[in-house]
């Protein structure tokens, strides 16, 4: 199956949930990465796999835009990230294929979409066992898997990756039972909100769940904000806190796969002009931010405004939707603002992307 991920804009400008970035950028970026890969010797690959994997990039294969990527997008020769790109990979192929065989010095985690299966020692037939390990067992159809502890990515995570190591529940093992009890009522919420989503605005989980693949929830729980993140070097992943009500947990969900997408409109090219150095007040922070930084924040607030317009339409609590609304507006109208009065620092490439938001998402809300 070809991607999702990649149609062009042409002629009327859809709506925000049809509206597809291209990912023809981060494909010929992944399959430029595969063609220098070299898999740890340790696993015993063949060829097989290698060439499976840039097939699958050149063939924009939707299935190769997930975490399991930072294999080769984070840089770092990993066996254990090694082994999870060769197990997703076989556990995508057609009857009949054959990627040769693994070896797996030590018991490993395989992750899958179910959370995945301890594999132990041995040596292996690459497809039967990708197979095994991502059939999913028992899963609820939700549009994000949750992944408690980091297998998609393995730790330890690059250091200016969020600050994962105070936030994340793996680095807070052994959880006492009353973390226990904390973590299996949020991870009840948050499957709940979004197969309510799910349900009520198909059309926005599936633009959502075609970029953010999966979600690692955060541990804590701060009193005065509600943390998120993503990094465009792990593909598909975002880190959330998951304990809040309902649309507070989607609309991060929202704003944080704009980020994802905004990275891949940036993959085939930059949208700022990088000589442009000046500094602007951002509608989201204290700080000063470079033009980027207004650029990400306009897109993610212009999505953030298009849900709450349609979540008060087809959801309960229509108005706590409709004041969500009204204080996202000024701040989404702030930022069109400063890029509007900035518009000569865009690439071709960033005016389009930025005028394509305002026909598409913008006037959506409006």
């Amino acid at each position: 199956m070809r991607a999702a991920l990649s149609p062009p804009i042409t002629g009327t400008a859809p709506g925000p949930w049809a509206w597809r970035v291209s990912a023809d950028g981060w494909f010929g970026e992944i399959e430029r990465l595969l063609t220098g890969w070299e898999p740890d010797p340790s696993l015993g690959f063949d060829g097989a796999v290698r060439a499976c994997l840039i097939d699958a990039a050149r063939q924009r294969q939707e299935w190769l835009y997930h975490p399991v990527a930072t294999a080769v997008t984070l840089g770092e020769r990993r066996p254990d990230r090694d082994l999870r790109l060769a197990l997703w990979a076989a556990g995508h192929q057609p009857d009949g294929a054959d990627l040769g065989a693994v070896t797996i010095p030590r018991p490993a985690w395989a992750w899958a979409p179910d959370g995945g299966q301890q594999v132990e020692a041995g040596r292996y037939e690459l497809v039967p066992l990708g197979r095994r390990v991502r059939t999913a067992q028992s899963v609820p159809a939700v549009p994000v898997a949750l992944d408690v502890w980091i297998e998609t990515v393995g730790l330890p995570l690059p250091p200016d990756t969020v600050a994962y190591g105070e936030w994340s529940w793996a680095h807070h093992q052994p959880l006492p039972f009353s973390e226990q009890a904390v973590l299996h009522h949020d991870i009840i919420g948050f499957l709940r909100a979004t197969r309510a989503l799910a349900e009520l605005h198909p059309d926005c989980a599936a633009w959502l769940s075609a970029v953010t693949k999966v979600a690692v929830p955060l541990h804590g729980r701060p009193c005065n904000r509600f943390r998120s993140g993503s990094s465009a070097g792990i593909p598909g992943l975002i880190f959330t806190d998951i304990d809040g009500p309902l649309t507070q947990s989607l609309e991060t969900l929202v704003h944080e796969s704009a980020h994802l997408w905004f990275c891949l409109a940036e993959s085939a090219g930059p949208l700022i002009d990088p000589a442009h150095t000046r500094r602007y007040e951002s509608p989201l922070r204290p700080d000063l931010r470079p033009l980027r930084g207004i650029f990400l924040a306009f897109h993610a607030l212009a999505f953030m405004a298009a849900f709450y317009r349609d979540w008060a339409e087809v959801a309960p609590g229509r108005e706590n939707a409709l004041a969500e609304l009204d204080a996202v507006r000024p701040l989404r109208d702030d930022a069109m603002g400063m890029l509007a009065g900035a518009r000569g620092a865009l690439t071709d490439a960033g005016l389009r992307f930025f005028e394509t938001t305002m026909a598409s998402v913008v006037e959506h809300a409006e």
